[in-house]
């Protein structure tokens, strides 16, 4: 699944480019699954959100974790479970973020 990269123009600096690069992220990804067939949605979801460079590269996941402000050293709300890594948390702020977004705004999609 190809998803539009804009990581070259990203201001890592600034918290509110921050949020408005991964709301684009979300869009995107929202419409891409709308317009393909996806059978697992839920699942595809995983993969995708799984393979986006916010949670691959530490830097830009240790960015989502300071701008959505989650310390590192709390419970995960969906595990209860002690974070691991910064990676971790990037996966479950855009993984809520996008699931959220499909749910109020594809209704034909279902998770």
């Amino acid at each position: 699944m190809e998803t539009i990269n804009k990581i070259d123009n990203r201001t890592w600096d600034n918290p509110y480019k921050v949020k408005e690069d991964i709301q684009e992220w979300i869009i995107d990804v929202a419409e891409e699954m709308n317009t393909s067939n996806y059978d697992i949605v839920y699942d595809s979801i995983c993969e995708i959100v799984d393979s986006s460079e916010y949670v691959i590269y530490t830097y830009q996941a240790k960015r989502i974790s300071e701008v959505y402000e989650i310390d590192p050293f709390s419970k995960s709300e969906v595990t209860g479970e002690n974070y691991n890594s910064f990676n971790e948390i990037a996966y479950e702020v855009l993984h809520d973020m996008l699931a959220e977004y499909i749910t109020k705004n594809y209704p034909n999609i279902e998770l």
